[in-house]
């Protein structure tokens, strides 16, 4: 896995781009740069806040990050290399992210610029 990313469903929709990660709440990433991080088939699973063996937090670049809220809409994207990325929003119930729908975000270029365009 090369990065894993959780966003607030408003930090999301005030992305610029869609390599924009200004606004995530947690991003981790591999120590040892892009290429090298965990095969996804070898990460069991991640919890939110709790940084794997061979990552580094990337933001809050120190501390904790903020505590998920019940009810509210998170947006999370996992970027890998050689195997297909990842993204989608969950909401947490009764202590526990569920899966979810969300309005989505999606970019295209105009004029050597991205812009905002309809999701397909």
């Amino acid at each position: 896995m090369e990065t894993l990313a959780v966003y607030t469903e408003q930090g999301l929709q005030k992305s610029n781009n869609p390599f924009d990660d200004s606004f995530a709440l947690w991003e981790i990433k591999p120590i040892v740069g892009d290429l090298h991080g965990t095969p996804v088939e070898d990460l069991e699973s991640i919890s939110y806040g709790v940084v794997p063996p061979g990552y580094v937090q990337v933001k809050p670049s120190s501390g904790s990050p903020v505590s998920l809220t019940e009810g509210q809409k998170y947006f999370y994207e996992v970027i890998t290399t050689g195997a297909p990325w990842a993204e989608g929003y969950f909401e947490i119930r009764n202590s526990r992210a569920q899966p979810t729908t969300g309005p989505g975000v999606c970019f295209g270029r105009k004029d050597g610029k991205w812009i905002r365009v309809p999701c397909p």
